[in-house]
């Protein structure tokens, strides 16, 4: 049986693979509307997914592109810089 933790790990994964393509499509978004369109309204697009696994959004961020959520004891990062890469990572 998983323990909580690889639980975790392994709805973060899920999260990342399958958000992918909604933060490029807000990335894009962002690049044109940027100087009239509010950072935080973004998150409206990614909190259902989110929420499906049981996290919550936190914030999201215009440096690196991307959010903050927390899922169970941990917070993470997803993002996409101006390269191109997109990752993500644990920060808390």
């Amino acid at each position: 049986m998983p323990s909580k933790e690889e639980i975790r790990k392994e709805k973060a994964l899920k999260l990342f693979i399958d958000i992918r393509e909604i933060v490029v499509n807000l990335y894009t978004r962002y690049l044109d509307e940027k100087y009239f369109e509010d950072i935080n309204d973004y998150g409206k697009a990614v909190s259902p997914e989110i929420e499906k696994i049981g996290g919550k959004l936190v914030k999201f961020n215009k440096r690196p592109f991307g959010f903050d959520y927390e899922l169970s004891d941990a917070k993470y990062r997803i993002s996409l810089n101006s390269k191109g890469n997109y990752s993500y990572k644990r920060i808390g």
